[in-house]
């Protein structure tokens, strides 16, 4: 189980902390490309990109969520 916690600890978690930063980071794009532009155009692209930024979050959060349970079910089972 120890190679199993380091993977977790250090690969998958920083992963997706990087993800999870990258997510905000384009959701916060659009939202900066929302409001600044007068162009319609852009404005559409920045719905996009908030769309599509909050989609990631939603993902991310959920997946980290799933392994939490799927680590603590599996946890104790081998105790």
């Amino acid at each position: 189980m120890a190679f199993v916690e380091n993977v977790k600890s250090q690969i998958i978690e920083p992963l997706m902390i990087f993800l999870l930063g990258i997510s905000v980071l384009y959701f916060l794009y659009g939202v900066f490309e929302f409001m600044y532009t007068g162009d319609v155009k852009k404005m559409d692209e920045g719905k996009k990109h908030i769309l599509w930024g909050l989609i990631g979050l939603f993902i991310i959060v959920a997946v980290y969520g799933i392994m939490g349970a799927v680590g603590d079910t599996v946890t104790s089972l081998t105790q």
